[in-house]
């Protein structure tokens, strides 16, 4: 079901702005249980890097480097794998290291604790892993760029599962962005190519499948999705430039957005979470900014 979408009553207001040269070209981004941020940097692929803010914007660490070897990263381009990230209820981080193949894991410093995954289409590996969520059930779920599955692992790598078609484009799955988890453990897969979202339980059952209703002649087409509390979905359009909230059923509440650097622009957003407050994180790419926003 949809509901004619309707502008915001006022603006979102901006909350707290972190811009700086640690954040070029932010993609992946999350929080932890006392409110740090996390976003993933690219760099056009010459500097990946961790960086861990705390809930003022202050810059507390940051970790990576281009390679292959723990602790390192290989992004691919824009919207070709990789970039994506997860905290667990530990503070542990999780990043999907798209060139590389494979997920690394790290404590909540940056100290690299483990990793998982090889090239390849057999169980528990990857060709290009590139969306993540972590539940607190203690799941870590991985999509990948153009391989139309999902992996569901447990916190330390060990293979689960996995669903969807590892062979023609257009399937179900096909281009799954940075993925959601609710609080009950359900998996939110934004499909940007295909202009909707699937609801999956932790098995891989479906539970709903929301196609947007068009706004300003142009369907929503997620590329990041966050959840907060009441079921309430948020979904980032990084083409649109715009930001859409949905109800748990799938209605357009609102929307904001337009490209540009100013109030509730953006310019390519990426990475969403939403507090337990409901405030609203997004990590800005072009604008090279993290933002923290607060619904009217």
């Amino acid at each position: 079901p949809t509901a004619t979408p309707k502008m915001a009553a006022s603006p979102l207001d901006i909350v707290l702005e972190i811009k700086n040269d640690n954040l070029f070209q932010v993609m992946g981004l999350a929080l932890d249980q006392q409110g740090n941020m996390y976003v993933v940097q690219n760099r056009n692929g010459s500097d990946p890097r961790i960086h861990k803010f705390d809930p003022a914007g202050n810059l507390v660490t940051s970790w990576g480097s281009l390679g292959e070897g723990d602790g390192e990263f290989k992004f691919p381009a824009l919207y070709q794998g990789g970039g994506g990230l997860a905290v667990d209820d530990e503070g542990n981080v999780y990043v999907s290291d798209g060139g590389n193949a494979r997920v690394q894991k790290f404590d909540s410093n940056g100290k690299f604790l483990l990793k998982w995954g090889t090239a390849g289409e057999d169980d528990g590996q990857f060709g290009s892993p590139f969306g993540l969520a972590v539940s607190s059930q203690g799941f870590v779920y991985v999509s990948e760029y153009g391989r139309n599955v999902v992996q569901k692992f447990d916190t330390n790598g060990t293979f689960l599962g996995k669903w969807g078609d590892t062979q023609a484009a257009g399937t179900p799955l096909a281009l799954a962005g940075f993925l959601g988890v609710d609080v009950a453990g359900n998996l939110y897969i934004p499909m940007y190519a295909m202009q909707k979202i699937q609801k999956l339980d932790p098995d891989g059952q479906m539970l709903a499948e929301f196609l947007g209703k068009p706004i300003n002649s142009r369907p929503p087409a997620p590329y990041g999705v966050a959840v907060d509390e009441d079921g309430n979905i948020y979904i980032t359009e990084a083409d649109g430039n715009r930001m859409v909230k949905f109800d748990e059923n799938g209605a357009i509440l609102n929307y904001w957005g337009g490209q540009g650097a100013k109030g509730e622009q953006f310019d390519k957003p990426m990475g969403i979470a939403v507090d337990d407050d409901g405030y609203i994180y997004v990590a800005d790419y072009a604008n090279r900014r993290i933002l923290k926003l607060r619904q009217p």
